[in-house]
């Protein structure tokens, strides 16, 4: 069997020591999330962007996925993000996460994913943990992943 993330915490804790999110302990461990948004709702939210910007000119808009993990210095590996292959879904360049830093401490990052295809109308993305670290390790943790709507 695969491995899987777990939930860790819950958002009603107030030890510092629990934070919420997914972690996945293990090389290979997937997770797949389902981040469609109904099209009324982006279509609201373009516009809303595009009054924003006011008279400033045009510009392309497009979708992005943001993920926050956690970095630290010990056992902390990498993990591949990516749109998930489904028919008429999101396109997006893959990327790789490494959440090993030599800092002495625990830092969240994020990283974004500009979305192509489909974008946010049909998207599904996946985070799979990788076997090879520059730590030793596979932790992996994910804090919080967002959704939105950018203007270039």
């Amino acid at each position: 069997p695969r491995p899987l993330f777990y939930k860790m915490g819950n958002v009603n804790d107030v030890r510092a020591s629990v934070k919420p999110g997914l972690v996945a302990r293990a090389a290979h461990a997937a997770l797949l999330v389902n981040l469609t948004v109904e099209p009324a709702t982006l279509a609201a939210a373009g516009a809303a962007a595009r009054r924003a910007r006011g008279s400033g000119g045009g510009g392309a808009a497009y979708d992005y996925v943001g993920v926050d993990y956690l970095t630290s210095f010990e056992r902390m590996g990498r993990a591949r993000l990516r749109c998930a292959e489904v028919p008429g879904g999101c396109t997006c360049a893959p990327r790789t996460l490494d959440a090993h830093t030599r800092e002495h401490a625990s830092v969240r990052r994020v990283a974004y994913l500009k979305l192509g295809g489909a974008g946010l109308a049909n998207c599904v993305v996946e985070l799979t943990t990788l076997d090879r670290s520059s730590s030793g390790g596979n932790k992996w943790k994910l804090v919080r992943l967002s959704v939105g709507l950018a203007l270039e």
